[in-house]
């Protein structure tokens, strides 16, 4: 069956269409006003072509992420126990700016109007201790006819959701979200914001996620999940806020698919496009958290760690009140995109890149139609140049260029140094349109002396979705539960309503437990295989707490916190066919001149495919494809392997 692949970034949408044996890819401008118009536009091209009529479309979306940085929630209630409306107001004592007076405290998606408090009650065991009376919901209810969504967040009901059934029962019409459903955890702030967040964007995740599945007409329609797995539309629908991270996650998945392939277990997956630049760190599986925020709000879901700076090419360049240069997080996007796409007027990252000779307009965009301005390119500069009291566009260009990679290099040591990584141990993997222009700095700066880039380094996130498996997980809370007999119980019930969940076969199985010392307040996540003991995951737990912290405490009582289980179900595997061509219908220079380290060069372009697998190419160098560039500096190299992957290392 055909396979459309379509990752929706910031400034560009991009397009992986196979057939099983070939594969075309293509990128289109993003339409941030209306996502779906780029989708459907580039369907229309990837389509145009076949003759099929039974195809499936697998889509990363940024639409529920957008809609939370941009606050386009829906008027949505807020329904509590009596006695705790306040919980989204009240948060943590955590002080997000420890030193200021008047800190910035991010406000959650409803005011305090909007919260409602019911009588009843369960305990932390899921037992009854005050009934919910009927006649109590049917006046809430009625309290609630004007709004849009509600989230429904009962105290303990991951224990025993009744109460909130009851309640969703009697709310008819509108988007209900329930707090076991979106994150059945203890730490009742963040559920409750988790919920809220589900509610409120709900409508709008339903509306364009409805649009593209009768606009789009496929056969079978699946949504990368911020877990690193696909899941239908249907259950994106009912829970969107687990696609906070669906075009990231997409990309981890392509690296974790990469070095499986290369037998590459310590990996460092580095993406950048054109409004930001996501890195995450591999260490046999993609590293993952329970709990992380979204524009300072708190999301108790379980999704891949990637952690994303505002830093891309589209990243703007400007003097702060100070005087100083600053890059980002500000971005040009997709409209008007940066000077050299002919509409802005800002300089940008990829302006910078374009006047140090590490960009060439030869074969950029992989056809994506824009008119490029590179006198447009230096104009933007030269204002900037002007406003520092410099005269030389270079020395400008050179300065934007440093703290766009500084600050990327800073968030690859925030996965990696910050947690006891060393990251000279572990394989590069650079992606994204504008990622091949800044790898080799970076990985001279952090000690990298491995670097794998892709056959389709632009459109590799769309690419891991269709390396990605159906997934489907759930979690419990168990706290007080911690023998043997409950251990088995407790992982047979949710494998049992896991695969209800998934409806299909699967072919793995994967089981975790959040575990801690008593008495501390936040716990580690181990992994194991099924069938393993309760007392041997403890033997585990104590040896990722020595490695994270630097000791373990024998003899201390070590709690249960969390049960989770994942299945997995694999589709057909795919593979990016690699070949030298011979032939292309590309007149390339046969150098361009270029600006690294203070010094002016002379890099060679070559058409990457127009490389065997085995042969090798020595600095300076500029490695062309449709999709983007490769700055290969003049004290770095790189080998073709046998699949067409860059293999790139020092001299």
């Amino acid at each position: 069956m055909l396979k459309v692949a379509v990752d929706s970034g910031g400034t560009f949408t991009d397009f992986v269409v196979s057939d099983g044996e070939s594969f075309t890819i293509f990128k289109i401008p993003s339409t941030p006003h209306h996502p779906a118009s780029a989708l459907l536009l580039g369907l229309s091209k990837a389509l145009a072509s076949t003759y099929e009529d039974r195809w499936q479309l697998f889509h990363g979306t940024t639409v529920c992420t957008n809609a939370i940085l941009e606050r386009k929630f829906a008027k949505t209630a807020f329904v509590s126990n009596k006695g705790f409306e306040d919980v989204l107001f009240l948060a943590r004592q955590t002080r997000p700016q420890l030193y200021a007076l008047e800190p910035e405290i991010p406000s959650p998606p409803v005011e305090r109007e909007d919260c409602f408090g019911i009588s009843c009650r369960m305990n932390y065991q899921g037992e009854e201790i005050s009934k919910l009376d009927d006649e109590e919901v049917l006046a809430l209810a009625k309290k609630l006819a004007p709004y849009d969504a509600v989230a429904v967040c009962l105290l303990f009901s991951y224990a025993n959701p009744e109460h909130e059934n009851k309640i969703a029962n009697a709310l008819e019409n509108r988007m209900v979200s329930l707090s076991h459903e979106v994150s059945p955890e203890f730490r009742e702030y963040e559920r409750a914001m988790t919920t809220v967040l589900n509610a409120s964007i709900g409508n709008l995740m339903k509306e364009y996620l409805s649009e593209i599945s009768q606009e789009s007409r496929a056969t079978e329609k699946y949504i990368m999940s911020s877990t690193g797995g696909l899941t239908s539309v249907e259950d994106a629908i009912e829970l969107p806020v687990k696609t906070v991270m669906s075009g990231p996650a997409a990309g981890v998945a392509a690296v974790h698919w990469l070095g499986k392939k290369h037998k590459k277990t310590k990996l460092i997956a580095f993406d950048m496009g054109g409004t930001s630049t996501d890195v995450t760190l591999i260490l046999d599986e993609p590293d993952a958290t329970s709990l992380e925020e979204i524009n300072g709000l708190p999301l108790r879901l379980r999704r891949v760690n990637v952690h994303t700076i505002g830093c891309g090419g589209g990243s703007i360049a400007y003097l702060d009140s100070a005087g100083a240069l600053k890059v980002g997080p500000k971005s040009a996007g997709a409209d008007p995109g940066p000077a050299l796409y002919g509409k802005g007027k800002e300089p940008t990252v990829t302006d910078a890149d374009f006047l140090l000779g590490r960009l060439s307009i030869d074969l950029f965009g992989g056809g994506s139609g824009f008119a490029l301005s590179p006198d447009n390119a230096e104009k933007s500069i030269r204002n900037l140049a002007g406003k520092l009291n410099i005269e030389n566009v270079i020395e400008t260009s050179a300065a934007i260029v440093e703290i766009a990679e500084s600050q990327m290099a800073r968030a690859i040591r925030k996965v990696s140094s910050e947690k006891g990584y060393e990251p000279a141990d572990f394989t590069l993997v650079c992606y994204g349109g504008a990622g091949g222009m800044h790898v080799c700095s970076l990985a001279e700066e952090l000690g990298i002396r491995e670097i794998l880039y892709p056959v389709a380094p632009g459109v590799f996130s769309a690419f891991g979705l269709l390396t990605a498996p159906r997934v489907y997980e759930m979690s419990i809370s168990v706290l007080g539960k911690a023998n043997q007999k409950d251990w088995i119980n407790v992982y047979g019930e949710l494998k049992q309503n896991a695969v209800t969940k998934l409806g299909m076969d699967f072919d793995k199985e994967i089981y975790y437990a959040d575990l801690r010392y008593k008495g501390q307040s936040h716990e580690i996540e181990v992994r194991f295989e099924p069938g393993t003991s309760f007392e041997n995951v403890c033997a585990l737990f104590e040896e990722q707490h020595r490695k994270r912290y630097g000791f373990s405490t024998k003899g201390r009582a070590i709690e249960w916190v969390t049960a989770r289980i994942r299945l997995e179900k694999y589709f057909s595997p795919v593979e990016f066919p690699y070949g030298k061509r011979k032939e292309f219908a590309y007149k390339l220079p046969p150098e361009k001149k270029g600006f690294w380290k203070g010094k002016h060069i002379h890099a060679r372009v070559i058409y990457r495919f127009s490389l065997s697998p085995g042969e090798q190419v020595i600095g300076p160098a500029l490695l062309l494809q449709e999709d983007s560039t490769l700055f290969l500096p003049s004290n770095w190299q790189s080998l073709v392997l046998e699949d067409g992957t860059l293999r790139i290392y020092p001299i």
